[in-house]
């Protein structure tokens, strides 16, 4: 009798480890089973970590026009245009000519403005010093039948100019400017004749020298185009063509009318 007691004693403990084994196995495998999203999430997440990581660094921001006052300095090239009519012989012909000669040098500048975007449209005040050293001199000879004769040297150079300035423009693009240049300027001028005179109506015939030396100053409408451009934060560079008229510079021989040609590239400050 005791021997089906032990087979259902081994029979219930077989069944209960066989239960055991079933319920551990289980576990194990749906333990398994549940891992595997969370490997796949961490691989997601690892891609979109490294995704991130290609993406290229923001473009740096676009320089912007900027309203409010500024400052700048500018060098540049002048080209004056001299018409010189010279009379040293009180109406004779042989003592007078008249001459056409170009002054040419480098000049700087500074200035300082303000200026006001209205959307597209730009409008700005502005004041202006500059220096330059353009000059030139003009010879001249002439005799005629009656034996008058006459020489003639003649000299300009430009010195220092000021000016005010209106300057209305247009937005080409957010950072670049387009504009124009109405201006009224006043420039010192040192001027010079000397020269002689042979007068052959007198017995025996007259020799006379004359010279006279001026600073002179005279004033003219200035008139121009450019380009304005942002480089870095607050400062922009400019680059400009200006025509000037003159009035005429006078001395005591003779007349000078100037004009100029210039061209100037300008640094800019901009007090935001």
């Amino acid at each position: 009798m005791k021997h089906p007691r032990l087979s259902a004693i081994f029979i219930a403990v077989s069944a209960a480890s066989l239960l055991t084994v079933s319920a551990t196995s289980f576990a194990t495998h749906t333990k398994h089973h549940k891992a595997k999203p969370v490997v796949v999430a961490q691989e997601s997440s690892m891609k979109g970590e490294n995704f991130k990581a290609e993406v290229p660094p923001p473009c740096p921001p676009v320089r912007l026009l900027l309203d409010g006052f500024y400052v700048g300095v500018g060098v540049g090239y002048d080209s004056y245009r001299i018409h010189t009519n010279v009379d040293g012989s009180d109406g004779d012909a042989a003592g007078s000519f008249s001459a056409n000669q170009s002054a040419t040098g480098w000049m700087g500048s500074i200035f300082a403005g303000y200026g006001r975007y209205f959307d597209w449209f730009y409008l700005a005040g502005e004041l202006s010093a500059a220096t330059s050293n353009a000059s030139t001199t003009m010879s001249f000879n002439s005799s005629d039948d009656e034996g008058n004769a006459a020489a003639f040297n003649a000299h300009f150079k430009a010195r220092t100019t000021y000016g005010i300035h209106i300057i209305p423009g247009i937005k080409l693009s957010d950072s670049s400017l387009f504009y124009l240049r109405a201006g009224w300027v006043r420039t010192n001028s040192k001027t010079s004749v000397d020269g002689s005179f042979t007068d052959a109506d007198t017995a025996p015939a007259t020799h006379v020298g004359f010279s006279d030396s001026n600073n002179k100053w005279t004033s003219g409408g200035m008139y121009g185009v450019g380009i304005e451009t942002y480089v870095a934060d607050n400062v922009s560079v400019r680059g400009e063509y200006t025509y000037t008229s003159y009035n005429n510079v006078n001395t005591n021989f003779g007349r000078f009318k100037p004009s100029n040609n210039e061209f100037e590239l300008g640094l800019l400050y901009h007090f935001s």
